[in-house]
């Protein structure tokens, strides 16, 4: 329940939670966005609702650099750290030593005006300008393969707000 300090106790403004993770390791080159393995599809009750969308996501490369994400609703894109939809949650991280690992923690607010089906991705990028490097999501912290004790997981949330 919220609380409506003119109207008192209303119902409850989220409508439907859907989430999505995954542990699957994937990859990319520092000019290309990676798509996190975790994408979550939710189907709006209303065009006047909102989606709020988190995502988790570690990363880690085989150099230092700054990254990037940005989130996409089907293919469009919607929100990009530092770019033109830049919006409160986002960041560019950076990583300070070779293969170590960089979790973004973003989330958006989207406005998508529909009562389709809408999938939503996270992905992330190297800001560096070459393409010699590679940076992965979900890669194991020791060895650097999916065997070792720690690997991360991706994980994603959509949450309908009435709107």
């Amino acid at each position: 329940m919220a609380l409506n300090l003119t109207n008192g106790i209303v119902g409850d403004p989220v409508l439907q939670v859907i989430t999505a993770q995954s542990d699957t390791e994937t990859s990319g080159n520092t000019n290309t966005w990676t798509a996190s393995p975790a994408t979550v599809s939710i189907t709006p009750q209303s065009t006047n609702n909102h989606i709020l969308i988190y995502a988790h996501t570690t990363i880690a490369s085989n150099t230092k650099e700054d990254c990037l994400s940005r989130f996409k609703r089907d293919s469009t894109l919607i929100a990009l750290s530092g770019g033109s939809a830049h919006g409160v949650g986002y960041g560019v991280g950076s990583l300070t030593e070779t293969w170590a690992g960089y979790t973004f923690n973003d989330w958006w607010k989207d406005s998508p005006s529909s009562t389709s089906s809408i999938t939503y991705t996270h992905e992330v990028k190297s800001n560096r300008g070459d393409t010699n490097y590679t940076i992965w999501i979900n890669r194991g912290l020791q060895t650097g393969n999916h065997s070792d004790a720690f690997v991360t997981r991706a994980f994603i949330m959509a949450m309908e707000i009435e709107g």
